[in-house]
């Protein structure tokens, strides 16, 4: 567990920093919706959601998107223990989700495609 914590910590100092560039960590007039694409097991998109919405107290909807339904059910039900609101996951392929309008779609994991 100890390399997943750097891997998620080194993705949000890297997410950091491309935030600060488009202006997102200033401005909390508007909600941004980011989409997470291949979440798996959801900890990255769990990390993004916190460090939106509660560290810097943005508004934001993180989606996460996971072909697995298990794993959907299992992230599913630990947002909604944790109460993080506007945290969701959702069955579905990349090529098949129907998607909001977003702001930032992710896809750091979402290269395997034996699923097809």
């Amino acid at each position: 567990m100890a390399d997943k914590y750097a891997q998620i910590n080194h993705y949000l100092d890297i997410f950091t920093h491309l935030a600060k560039d488009c202006g997102w960590t200033e401005s909390r007039d508007t909600s941004l919706t980011i989409a997470d694409m291949g979440c798996g097991k959801g900890y990255l998109t769990f990390g993004l959601w916190h460090l939106f919405a509660r560290f810097w107290k943005r508004p934001v909807h993180v989606l996460g998107v996971e072909v697995r339904p298990d794993l959907v059910n299992s992230t599913t039900g630990l947002a909604q223990r944790i109460g993080a609101q506007g945290l969701k996951f959702m069955a579905g392929t990349i090529e098949s989700a129907t998607l909001p309008k977003i702001d930032a779609l992710i896809a750091l994991h979402a290269c395997d495609n034996r699923h097809r």
